[in-house]
């Protein structure tokens, strides 16, 4: 798929600096904060206003699987500069709750197999308190991430200038010849999602630049609020 294609952009950023020394960190960090997004937070309730019926949910967990695989692989191996990047860790880090549940439900539905209507009831109800759950999860890590200092907003704000303008946009125009428009729009909102929150946890799991992630996590999420928008009125000059 397009997605993990147009992500690893994210490896052109000090490329060339060497591992150790605060520069390596920062530019590893700036590098996995590129490789995915906020996609439960704010790609999911997006899709599901802009396609109400049924032509564009399908694809929300077909997305959301893509999106999860390259973060845990291609992002994991860019925050850590391959330390983490054999068979084995991709392979534990690979088997998390939210890969297992969607590789079920992608199953269920290909096998036609219908659930208990007592089953369904619950699932119903847990996917109703795990969004209000999700939505207050999201605010308390953004209240918690140390606020970015002046000296990496530049920084941080070339993220949101290549990541959540100039691909979403790219990727839109690009997709055309050979995808219909529903596709389309789900590619540019995977691209133009801010970075995943997850970001500041890794990075101070790996002894990385946290400050930097965290900055970089709370200017795009922040941004996304106008990014976005403009993604929309950028493609419809088109």
């Amino acid at each position: 798929m397009a997605v993990g294609g147009v992500h690893i952009d994210g490896v052109g950023r000090n490329s060339q600096q060497p591992y150790d020394g605060a520069a390596a960190a920062e530019g590893q960090c700036s590098q996995g904060c590129i490789v995915g997004g906020n996609f439960g937070f704010v790609v999911i309730p997006l899709a599901m206003a802009l396609f109400p019926d049924a032509s564009g949910r399908q694809y929300i967990p077909i997305c959301m699987a893509v999106d999860t695989t390259v973060v845990w692989t291609l992002g994991l191996f860019l925050f850590t500069r391959g330390r983490e990047g054999t068979l084995r860790t991709i392979g534990k880090k690979l088997f998390n709750p939210i890969l297992v549940s969607i590789a079920a439900s992608l199953t269920l539905n290909s096998l036609h197999i219908r659930l208990s209507e007592t089953v369904s009831c619950v699932v119903d109800m847990v996917g109703d308190v795990s969004y209000s759950m999700g939505l207050i999860y999201l605010g308390c890590a953004i209240c918690f991430l140390k606020r970015p200092t002046a000296a990496s907003l530049g920084q941080a704000s070339c993220i949101v200038a290549v990541k959540m303008l100039l691909l979403p946009v790219l990727v839109y125009g690009l997709s055309g010849a050979f995808l219909p428009e529903t596709e389309r729009l789900m590619l540019m909102l995977i691209v133009a999602a801010p970075s995943m929150t997850t970001a500041s946890m890794i990075s101070r799991q790996y002894r990385l630049d946290e400050d930097y992630a965290s900055t970089a996590v709370f200017i795009s999420t922040m941004c996304c609020m106008v990014t976005i928008p403009l993604d929309f009125f950028l493609i419809s000059l088109a």
